[in-house]
């Protein structure tokens, strides 16, 4: 729902011809600019995501289709390239799945934490769907209702009352 409220400021402020329709080049340019030096984005993986965004394959992005594009978790075609391009680059390894080392490689103090977590077969490695979990963003969500539920379950029964 949220990604669809804003994609009309998202669009508005893409498409920097002003012509309606988002191109290729637009998003590209965008992404150029946003990017560090660090963390560039690859220009295929960003050429794949807008295909896949692009649903009625014209070659530009409308209103409709802006969400899909900047908000993977809401395509999940996008979703897919996204996760599968976040394990390639971490993947020291080659074998196709994150250790606990490759998915703490950049990442926070409570990465080995939440690699735990997100590791749902307990294999000790995070498989392409287990990192999806990751990248469309549902761990953080589920992570921070979990932290919210704690603090505002008082006397700690595991149900809210309309009191807490």
């Amino acid at each position: 729902v949220l990604a669809h409220k804003d994609a009309p400021t998202l669009f508005g402020e893409l498409d920097t011809n002003k012509d309606g329709q988002l191109s290729l080049d637009e998003v590209l340019a965008d992404m150029r600019s946003l990017a560090d030096e660090t963390e560039r984005f690859r220009e295929e993986v960003e050429r794949e995501k807008f295909k896949a965004a692009d649903r009625n394959k014209d070659g530009i992005l409308d209103v409709t289709e802006v969400p899909g594009f900047v908000y993977p978790e809401t395509n999940a075609e996008v979703l897919d390239l996204v996760a599968r391009a976040s394990l390639t680059r971490q993947d020291a390894d080659g074998d196709g799945r994150l250790s606990p080392r490759e998915f703490q490689e950049g990442a926070s103090e409570d990465a080995l934490a939440d690699f735990r977590v997100l590791d749902a077969d307990s294999d000790g490695a995070l498989s392409l769907d287990e990192l999806k979990q990751w990248e469309s963003g549902r761990y953080h969500t589920m992570d921070t209702m979990r932290r919210l539920f704690e603090v505002a379950d008082k006397n700690g029964d595991a149900h809210l009352t309309a009191e807490e």
